[in-house]
């Protein structure tokens, strides 16, 4: 009998019985498309064992409430376009000491409600990225300046991100559409960039970069 090919998976857990993915995808070397959800989200599960492996074949990853500090140690991503995994207890996406190539397929990722993400180590290994939500990721302290230079990058969500103080310099952000930092209560200052074009989100018509604090968007308009 021919081996059937998972290509597919899409499963909810409603209950809160523990769970184990530890060898869940091991062998499923064609696993294009997955979707995890595990409710309730707002409650931390100790009893949910991470995957110790995820394929590399993955073109959709969306998992929410992801159990692990980081995502599997031999995951090389390489065919992902789109990255959902949120309210995780994702502290840094790969191990600190792991060297990835760049994703050149990865058009957006979704990082949101992850409380204890505390950094991305660097953005130059999504140089196409086009969508970036970062919303209600409250340890979030720093951000790679690397991120300045998502020269495709349209949206970027850092909403209610408490701990961010500072934003570093988007000199080469030239696709950006939409930029948003509502509920970022300790941000103080942070540049925009002045693209010389007007955009649907505001007049842009300026040459340079202008370094506003949060008291002087205030005045403007």
């Amino acid at each position: 009998m021919k081996k059937k090919v998972i290509k597919g998976i899409q499963v909810r857990f409603d209950d809160e019985c523990p769970m184990d993915f530890s060898d869940a995808f091991t062998d499923m070397v064609d696993l294009q498309f997955l979707d995890i959800s595990i409710f309730p989200m707002w409650k931390d599960r100790s009893d949910v064992k991470e995957p110790n492996v995820l394929p590399d074949s993955l073109q959709w990853l969306s998992w929410s409430n992801y159990p692990g500090k980081s995502l599997s140690p031999g995951f090389q991503a390489k065919n992902l376009v789109g990255m959902r995994v949120t309210s995780s207890k994702i502290v840094q996406l790969w191990e600190e000491d792991k060297v990835i190539d760049s994703l050149l397929n990865l058009k957006m990722l979704d990082l949101s409600g992850s409380k204890y993400l505390t950094s991305i180590k660097s953005f130059s290994s999504f140089p196409n990225l086009e969508r970036l939500r970062l919303q209600k990721c409250r340890s979030l302290k720093v951000i790679d300046p690397s991120i300045g230079h998502l020269d495709k990058l349209i949206l970027l969500d850092m909403s209610c991100c408490s701990e961010l103080k500072e934003f570093p310099l988007i000199v080469q952000m030239t696709s950006l559409e939409v930029l948003i930092f509502s509920g970022c209560s300790k941000l103080k200052s942070f540049p925009v960039l002045i693209c010389g074009e007007s955009r649907e989100t505001g007049d842009m018509t300026g040459d340079g970069i202008m370094g506003w604090t949060v008291e002087e968007m205030g005045d403007v308009g």
